[in-house]
């Protein structure tokens, strides 16, 4: 997963990897066994209570 914000890569993963797994272990999500297995469905925009926008949005199977 590639996450780009104005033109720049600001995160690069690979979902369900070991390493992405003991990053999970150490997050707030880490009793939650279910968070973020899907590997297929929906996909959600959320804010955090502030201004929100979204323009230019493109997805794209690899």
């Amino acid at each position: 997963i590639e996450h780009w914000l104005n033109g720049e890569k600001v995160a690069d993963f690979e979902m369900w990897t070991p390493e992405w797994q003991a990053l999970k272990a150490k997050s707030k999500f880490k009793d939650k066994a279910d968070w973020a297995m899907a590997k297929s469905g929906f996909i959600a925009l959320q804010d955090h209570g502030g201004g929100l926008s979204f323009k230019n949005i493109k997805i794209k199977k690899l």
